[in-house]
């Protein structure tokens, strides 16, 4: 699912392109543990959020998977001999590689060009907006966007533009991941989305090296920028730490493994999400990530922790190479309940240490950063009860974000109060 990304010269004469599907749906109760547990929505801001776009797309990508598992069978072959083994074999590698593969291919670049690069844009005040998706890989779309209301871009904003497709679709998986252990268990069609959009950074670095502009490449020159001219970090350096992203991964290991042994050769839809590290009640899911930041790459060491009602996260970053200044932690709560499971409330708390750069406030001016930034969000959850007080899945959610001046993954490089709304259901 690799794709190349470039942010062309600004295109002026571009008509914009918005596609929104509404979805609403007010599902039976599944008797499921996690049925009250919040998973699929439409969330507003939309065209300017990378969390609004991760979970459209992921609702719209559930849906049709479980359309397609009903209407589709994974085998058409119903004896049990060799041939028709590989028969069914050779059908669900066909339905992989065609329908399946652009059920998740499309969702990542549409998540990389308009909810990555054009989302960020528009939080920066750029001018008119569109943005196209090719159907042939390798090359998978672009972003173009007209001139910035401030015309100039600090460094740090143009960093920010050229990061936000890979950021966008690191936040995708990162919700995929989330939902995924809320559920306990993963289809083929999850697996491969998760896929896509987590390895979307380590592919460029991996196999985007020819020489264009593309987003990795635009990246490390304004870095090196920065250093007033001299190179402080190569694209080579990224290799080792993107394959052990890769492979320190569980949830990549897992996927890879599944598709081949549970799908493709067992004919299973679905199965169970990797195993966690226990200890009496408690679960952990550790790996490592490497991901791009605004302050220059970074490596982040991240866990989930699970008991029998709630969900943690927890993740540490530090800069690579050149860029160790740049240190951060992240602590995150998913499904907390307050009153039994009609309400229930995701917390999110993040310090980071950056450094100083310049970027525009909502008059125009420069200004700088602070040193040490902080972001506050929280989310509350409303599940409706039937007549015999059992919990709905439909639920409506609102939350609350506060932040400093500063980059963090997701949010403007401005800081203030923020709010979203949203609408969804549970199984």
């Amino acid at each position: 699912m690799k794709k190349i990304n470039t942010i062309p010269e600004p295109d002026k004469h571009g008509r914009g392109l918005i596609c929104f599907i509404i979805l609403v749906f007010a599902g039976t109760n599944t008797g499921k543990n996690l049925a009250a547990q919040a998973l699929y929505q439409l969330q507003y801001p939309f065209s300017t959020s990378q969390y609004g776009g991760a979970e459209f797309h992921i609702l719209v990508h559930h849906e049709l998977s479980r359309l397609e598992n009903r209407y589709i069978p994974s085998r058409i072959f119903n004896s049990e001999d060799t041939w028709a083994k590989t028969g069914n074999i050779l059908y669900r590698l066909l339905r992989m590689s065609t329908c399946d593969f652009y059920l998740a291919y499309l969702p990542v670049v549409n998540q990389h060009e308009y909810f990555g690069h054009l989302a960020r844009a528009k939080q920066l005040h750029a001018g008119f907006t569109r943005h196209e998706i090719y159907f042939f890989p390798p090359t998978g779309g672009k972003a173009y966007y007209g001139d910035h209301k401030y015309k100039t871009l600090t460094d740090a904003e143009r960093i920010s533009e050229y990061i936000g497709g890979m950021e966008a679709s690191i936040i995708m998986a990162g919700t995929i991941r989330r939902n995924l252990l809320r559920e306990e268990l993963m289809s083929f069609q999850d697996a491969m989305l998760y896929l896509g959009s987590n390895t979307d950074f380590n592919t460029y670095v991996l196999f985007e090296d020819n020489g264009s502009a593309d987003d990795v490449t635009q990246y490390l020159t304004v870095l090196n920028q920065l250093a007033q001219g001299k190179k402080i970090i190569d694209r080579r350096a990224l290799i080792l730490p993107s394959i052990f992203s890769i492979l320190l991964d569980p949830v990549t290991i897992h996927s890879v493994s599944n598709l081949v042994e549970q799908y493709l050769i067992g004919g299973n839809t679905s199965f169970d999400t990797p195993p966690m590290f226990s200890f009496s009640s408690i679960g952990l899911l550790p790996y490592y990530s490497f991901e791009p930041g605004a302050y220059g790459p970074r490596h982040c060491l991240n866990s989930y922790i699970r008991n029998e009602r709630d969900l943690y996260y927890i993740c540490f970053h530090k800069g690579a190479f050149n860029f160790k200044k740049d240190l951060g932690i992240q602590v995150a709560l998913y499904g907390c309940s307050l009153v039994s499971k009609t309400l229930n409330f995701d917390l999110d708390l993040r310090y980071w240490r950056g450094g100083s750069f310049e970027y525009h406030n909502d008059a125009g001016s420069v200004q700088n950063s602070k040193l040490h930034g902080a972001l506050l969000s929280s989310k509350l959850y409303f599940h409706p009860t039937r007549k015999d007080d059992t919990i709905r899945d439909l639920f409506f959610s609102s939350g609350i974000s506060i932040k400093t001046q500063g980059y963090t993954k997701g949010y403007p490089l401005s800081g203030g109060l923020s709010f979203s709304f949203g609408i969804g259901y549970s199984a």
